[in-house]
């Protein structure tokens, strides 16, 4: 069975980056952070490619040859993340399976970000918390712009 989770989990941020709030996509580690002390705690609670977002800043520093300056220790959780989904599962409080949308429009400047949004991938499980909008879209299709959480497997 599947439950939606509030993961909290602790790693390690730049300094001038580490505020209450602020989001960011974790791209992986380097050869750098790999030789690092503090790497277990700072790399491996993350996953590759997925948007977190910060909680809680700690008034804990170590010294990182990646940052200018210090790292501190901060609480994340995963984002909710905005999309576009099909409005026929655009029902708050649903679980869907996430499908990036098929659309041939390259150049769409208003949309294609939310049809292929960071931190989701296909066949993520996934809540939809909050359906924001119905858009227009060059498909035939209707589409709702909505924000989905990620559903954690519960241990």
């Amino acid at each position: 069975m599947r439950e939606v989770l509030k993961v909290i989990t602790t790693t390690l941020i730049g300094k001038a980056l580490a505020q209450k709030g602020m989001k960011f996509l974790y791209v992986g580690d380097t050869i750098i952070c790999k030789k690092c002390e503090y790497y277990k705690v700072c790399q491996e609670n993350l996953e590759r490619n997925r948007v977190y977002e910060i909680l809680r800043v700690k008034n804990i520093e170590h010294p990182c040859n990646l940052h200018e300056g210090p790292v501190v220790l901060v609480e994340v959780k995963e984002a909710d993340i905005e999309a576009i989904i099909p409005t026929r599962k655009a029902i708050e409080g649903g679980i869907t399976e996430f499908e990036p949308i098929d659309c041939s429009l390259i150049k769409c400047k208003e949309y294609r970000h939310l049809c292929h949004p960071p931190g989701l991938f296909k066949g993520d499980k996934v809540q939809i918390v909050k359906v924001l909008e119905k858009i227009n879209c060059n498909k035939d299709k209707l589409f709702s712009r909505v924000i989905l959480r990620r559903l954690h497997e519960k241990k």
